[in-house]
């Protein structure tokens, strides 16, 4: 068999392990992924007595569409913005403050003042007349608050001057809610809320309570990524022409996956190996490499992979060996 009809075979070879793998992970990642969607849930949870972690979960993109039309939120001219930014919609986070609505009746003021010009003008009968509270002479001035559970949130004052033929007066003041979520990201891409809420007024800031927070995620799909750069420290076995046990180091830059951070696949890896054994340096070309981490999590920058191997001497070499990204 010539040199020529080798080459051949080991290449067809690596583009046949290729072609299947990529097929049969396909299949396992479609099966499996609406399984993981409907199963995948964290639940809401009180931190602190202001701290709340959203409830989360991951969603499809029809699910998305269905939420921000729900909700009336423009999530195309979001998209729209964030494609100047090269970056995409990956959730969605909705927080509520819910501020307790109260009737209340025969309340005394909150402080009383004297009016520097009283108004006695009174409608009497028989020449008996009487101002029994004395609010003919006085205004009347009830503070306003917002309930959020235990806490009192000043906002305003009411004030009523029995004298005046149009009495009541009102003064509210300028408002700001404020909603501080910070997110957590993790290796596989899932995202978690922790949500903090301040009502502003004047010049006065009050932590509030939120009551319930909960979002939506879109689920990462595996891609391709045309340029992944990563060098491979690895160590491997070989055979064919030479059996050896070698090191070697290689250059990566294609991969498959849902993040660009630690990829399901890596192809075309091209390095260089030094023969233990033989004490000789080689070339070689990996076709492709499954990480194993996702199988093995204490192992999660680890790939395995077949090689194609040609040393200086031009002895060929097909290897399997175990790379970790550095």
């Amino acid at each position: 068999m010539t040199t020529i009809e080798k080459t051949l075979i080991a290449v067809g070879s690596g583009l046949l392990i290729i072609v299947i793998s990529f097929y049969t992970y396909t299949l396992w990642q479609l099966k499996n992924q609406q399984k993981e969607i409907e199963t995948t849930l964290v639940n809401q949870k009180k931190i602190t007595e202001d701290i709340l972690r959203s409830s989360s979960s991951f969603a499809t993109t029809k699910d998305l569409e269905a939420y921000s039309k729900d909700n009336k939120i423009d999530l195309q001219s979001i998209r729209k913005d964030l494609s100047k930014l090269d970056a995409k919609v990956v959730s969605i986070n909705t927080s509520s403050i819910e501020s307790s609505g109260y009737f209340i009746s025969h309340v005394g003021s909150t402080s009383v003042t004297k009016d520097p010009e009283p108004n006695n003008q009174l409608s009497c009968v028989d020449k008996k007349c009487t101002d029994t509270y004395g609010y003919l002479n006085t205004t009347q001035h009830l503070l306003l608050n917002e309930k959020f559970g235990e806490l009192n949130v000043p906002f305003g004052q009411a004030s009523f001057s029995a004298g005046q033929k149009q009495p009541w007066s009102l003064s509210v003041d300028d408002r700001q809610y404020v909603i501080h979520t910070v997110v957590g990201e993790d290796e596989s891409g899932r995202q978690y809320y922790y949500n903090q809420a301040t009502i502003k007024v004047g010049d006065k800031e009050y932590k509030i309570p939120v009551k319930q927070a909960s979002t939506l995620q879109q689920y990462p799909s595996d891609h391709f990524s045309f340029w992944n750069p990563s060098l491979y420290l690895g160590v491997s076995a070989s055979a064919f022409s030479r059996k050896d046990v070698g090191t070697s180091l290689g250059f990566g830059f294609i991969s498959y996956g849902k993040t660009k951070v630690a990829p399901t696949f890596t192809f075309l890896q091209l390095g260089v190996g030094y023969g233990l054994s033989s004490t000789k340096t080689y070339a070689y070309v990996t076709p492709v490499s499954y990480r194993i981490g996702n199988v093995l999590p204490l192992l999660k920058n680890t790939y395995m992979g077949l090689s194609i191997g040609l040393s200086l001497d031009n002895k060929y070499m097909l290897q399997g060996g175990l790379s970790t990204a550095l």
